[in-house]
């Protein structure tokens, strides 16, 4: 598969208008306007279906990449994902004691030729930077998807954080 001067297969550029994006800029195959062939008929991806038992969904009948005792099974001694762990898989290391991949001088595949992550990267305008220059998830023209209904990150909303708590003693009071 050939890439595009984004570093994107071309069939899946919103930029360059790939085969696979639809009108609404998603993939064809799982955009839920056109009705892709990804989606199910409950209007859901099929991937992510309970109904329809979806491979994203584990015998715990949730999201297995969130699933508590799914991913416990996967932990190593130290409480990592056992895969991507440092001390337990030595040769992801480098000589300077940090992740291959992350550092310039002996892997670096990771980063940009401005030392920052390709992904995050402005200048380079990585995948996680939309076309306001802000990271996606956070963009508000964009309607970013880390944003909550205070348009602030939503792990740094106070508003949202008093909420939460508020539904926590209100059900552990019930409970009790």
């Amino acid at each position: 598969m050939s890439k595009c001067s984004h570093g994107i297969q071309k069939a899946h550029c919103k930029n360059c208008d790939g085969i696979c994006i639809c009108e609404h800029g998603n993939r064809k195959y799982e955009c839920l306007k056109c009705k892709g062939t990804g989606v199910c008929v409950h209007g859901k991806r099929k991937r992510r279906c309970k109904e329809c038992g979806g491979n994203e969904i584990c015998i715990h009948n949730k999201n297995k990449y969130y699933c508590k005792i799914c991913i416990e099974s996967k932990l190593c001694k130290h409480q990592l994902i056992r895969k991507i762990c440092t001390e337990c898989n030595l040769f992801l290391k480098c000589e300077h004691n940090l992740r291959r991949e992350n550092y310039k001088d002996c892997d670096g595949r990771r980063l940009c030729i401005h030392g920052s992550q390709k992904y995050n990267c402005k200048i380079c305008v990585g995948n996680g930077i939309c076309e306001h220059k802000k990271r996606k998830g956070i963009c508000k023209l964009c309607g970013g998807k880390n944003l909550c209904e205070h348009s602030k990150e939503k792990y740094k909303c106070i508003i949202c954080k008093k909420e939460k708590e508020y539904v926590k003693s209100f059900f552990n009071d019930s409970l009790n």
